[in-house]
C-alpha cells in the first residue's frame, strides 16, 4: 500500500550510482520527468492487466490450482515485499530496474487471484470506475500543480488514515461485521483516492529541488490504483449483496 514517500536523492539521468549527480549528467525537465514516471506506471498496468485477463480467463483452473496449493498464494507476497525493499536499498540502475518488473509481476500475481472471487459484472463496474477517477484525479492534480498548489499536507492526512484503515482491517479479520467491511471499502476509495491525488500532484509540481527515481515515484502511483481498484471491487460486491 501507499505511504507518504519523500525523495532521499536526486534522480540525474546519467548519474552513476543512480542520484547524486555526475559532471555530464543534466536534471531533466519537468515534463521529462513526469513522462518517465508515468510511462512506468502505465507499463505496470498493462502487466497487471495482462495478467488479470489471463487468470479471469481461466479462472476455474486457476482456483482449482490454488485450493490444491494453498501455500502458493504467499509467493508473490513475499517476492513484491523482497523485491521492493531492494529497489529502495540497490543503487545500480540496472539492479533497480530488474526488481522494479519482478516487483511488477508479483503484484500482479496478487491482484489477478484477489480478483477471481468476484463476478464479470462486478470486475466490469469496478475497471471502467477506476479508469474514470484515474482520468479525473489525474486532471485535478495536475491543474492544482499548475497553479502552484501542494498537497503535502493532504499526503500527511492520507498516510494518517491509511494507517487506521489497516487497524480497522486487521479488527475485521475477528469482527467480521458487514457494517464494518462496508465502512472500510468507503474508507479505503477515499483514503487511496487523497494518496494517488497527492502523488500524482508531487511529480507535477515544478519548483521540487529533487526528482525522485522515476521507477520509486511509479510505484507509489501504481500501488495507489491498484488499491483503489481493489476496494472499488469489493464494494460493489457488497452494494450487490454478495458480501460478507
Amino acid at each position: 500500500m501507499s505511504s507518504i514517500r519523500k525523495a532521499e536523492q536526486v534522480y540525474y539521468p546519467g548519474a552513476t550510482n543512480g542520484g547524486l549527480p555526475t559532471a555530464t549528467a543534466e536534471k531533466p525537465s519537468q515534463m521529462e520527468y513526469t513522462k518517465k514516471v508515468l510511462d512506468w506506471v502505465c507499463v505496470q498496468l498493462a502487466i497487471t492487466a495482462a495478467f488479470c485477463f489471463v487468470t479471469y480467463s481461466n479462472r476455474d483452473s486457476v482456483i482449482d490450482y490454488l485450493a490444491k496449493n494453498p501455500g502458493s498464494i504467499w509467493f508473490p507476497v513475499i517476492v513484491s515485499f523482497i523485491t521492493l525493499f531492494c529497489m529502495y536499498k540497490t543503487e545500480d540502475t540496472e539492479t533497480r530496474k530488474c526488481m522494479f518488473f519482478v516487483f511488477t509481476f508479483a503484484m500482479s500475481g496478487m491482484v489477478s487471484v484477489s480478483v477471481l472471487q468476484y463476478s464479470p459484472d462486478v470486475v466490469f463496474k469496478a475497471v471502467v470506475t477506476t479508469a474514470i477517477m484515474v482520468f479525473a484525479i489525474n486532471r485535478y492534480s495536475k491543474r492544482a500543480a499548475e497553479r502552484g498548489e501542494r498537497m503535502d499536507k493532504m499526503a500527511e492526512v492520507g498516510g494518517s488514515l491509511l494507517l487506521v484503515l489497516i487497524v480497522v482491517s486487521i479488527l475485521q479479520i475477528f469482527i467480521r461485521s458487514s457494517i464494518l467491511g462496508l465502512v472500510i471499502c468507503i474508507m479505503g476509495i477515499g483514503i487511496f483516492t487523497i494518496l494517488l491525488m497527492a502523488d500524482l500532484n508531487r511529480i507535477y509540481q515544478k519548483d521540487e529541488d529533487f526528482q525522485e527515481d522515476p521507477m520509486l515515484a511509479a510505484i507509489g502511483i501504481y500501488l495507489d490504483i491498484v488499491n483503489l481498484f481493489l476496494y472499488l471491487l469489493e464494494l460493489y460486491d457488497r452494494c450487490e449483496g454478495k458480501g460478507n
